[in-house]
């Protein structure tokens, strides 16, 4: 990539996360970050005109899919998962989704330790970005922030309740759910997994869950599911 298109910046604690553990949903974010605007403009599509914010980014289906070589129910179930882990939110209308990275401010920026705590005077200069640009840190701060969550381990009261194993069965889950909670609670107890939210992370197994069993009369094999070695 020429040094004048930029950069963004991978943080370390993404390794806390386990994301590493599943390749495709790691491309899958990295995809994110890249394709997100680094300045606040206004973009085409079709006949309307979209005015985007730092972080957010036109996003398709189909185009990521054939970008990422792979298909559109796996960048379906990336994109979900990333949603409720609230990474990203999806506006989506009859063409199209914009897709905010949350917190882009916070990350992506220069100079984080030097950000104001407030938002600045209007006279204020612009500050210049990563991308050699001038970017009006006025715009940035317009980002609603999330105030980050604890990850915690599994809960000893998280148990399978009538409305989780009504989410599996909404989705198409045709197997066993008390078996498949159980492989799922052993799963990540053995791993020690943390989680901002476990019942995002019970909603990404029954999506991986669903995925696997679709692919499994091309490819039958009885020891460990995919998914299962893939699950965050």
């Amino acid at each position: 990539m020429a040094a004048e298109n930029g950069y963004v910046k991978l943080w370390r604690s993404s390794l806390d996360k386990g994301w590493l553990s599943s390749p495709e949903l790691w491309t899958f974010w990295c995809y994110c970050l890249i394709k997100a605007s680094h300045k606040e403009h206004d973009q085409i599509v079709g006949h309307q005109v979209v005015h985007l914010m730092p972080g957010q980014f036109i996003f398709g289906r189909q185009k990521a899919a054939e970008k990422l070589e792979t298909t559109e129910r796996k960048v379906r179930t990336h994109l979900a998962f990333l949603a409720e882990q609230q990474n990203v939110t999806i506006k989506t209308t009859n063409k199209f989704s914009i897709i905010t990275v949350i917190n882009w401010d916070r990350y992506q920026v220069d100079d984080i330790g030097q950000r104001p705590a407030k938002r600045p005077a209007t006279d204020q200069p612009p500050t210049t970005n990563k991308n050699g640009k001038n970017l009006d840190i006025n715009n940035s701060l317009d980002i609603n922030i999330v105030t980050a969550k604890k990850r915690t381990a599994f809960p000893t009261d998280f148990i399978l309740t009538e409305d989780r194993k009504n989410y599996a069965i909404k989705k198409g889950f045709n197997g066993n759910s008390e078996n498949t909670f159980e492989a799922f609670k052993n799963h990540h107890l053995a791993r020690g997994s943390l989680f901002i939210s476990w019942d995002s992370a019970w909603r990404t197994w029954v999506l991986k869950a669903i995925e696997w069993d679709v692919n499994k009369s091309t490819n039958p094999k009885p020891e460990v599911s995919k998914w299962q070695k893939n699950i965050l």
